[in-house]
């Protein structure tokens, strides 16, 4: 071999390393198939892949095996929807575990309760409710009381002569 075809040789294994350091497998080009190589390049708009360039090979095609623009919007499309369904599937599983947790409270409130089946326990706690209720309007009453017979502007004195069940 020449300089020249020497230098000209090293260029291309150079160039060759250099495509398959910073580029990207894409669908084999026939020659990768025959050798059972990686096919590397570094996009559509190159020519040839790395093994193509490393062995001398002009009609490399690689690029007509690369999808179409609408075949990747389809591929889009799908991850969309796959993500979408997945976000679906993650909020139904939220659900689902909200729903346990609200059965297992039902279950320990039974235990706590001595009851033996959910009706039971729903007019258990309505009762429970209902007294709750109760109570807080008692406390809502007597604070109004409180206040009425504490306020500056009420006389007791015209209490006087009131009869004591009044």
């Amino acid at each position: 071999m020449t300089t020249s075809s020497t230098k000209k040789r090293l260029e291309e294994i150079a160039l060759a390393l250099r495509i398959d350091k910073t580029s990207e497998e894409m669908s084999p080009c026939r020659f990768c198939v025959q050798t059972k190589k990686r096919c590397v390049a570094s996009g559509p708009k190159s020519t040839r892949c790395s093994e193509c360039v490393r062995h001398r090979k002009t009609n490399c095609d690689f690029t007509e095996k690369l999808p179409s623009v609408s075949s990747w919007a389809s591929l889009d499309r799908q991850r969309r929807k796959l993500r979408d369904e997945e976000e679906e599937a993650m909020m139904k599983i939220i659900r689902l575990r909200k729903q346990q947790q609200l059965l297992d409270d039902k279950e320990q409130r039974m235990i706590e309760l001595g009851v033996s089946t959910l009706e039971e326990l729903d007019a258990k706690e309505k009762e429970e409710q209902e007294e709750s209720l109760l109570q807080e309007a008692r406390v809502a009453a007597l604070t109004e009381a409180s206040a009425f017979l504490e306020s500056p502007f009420i006389d007791p004195e015209a209490f006087e002569g009131l009869p004591e069940s009044f």
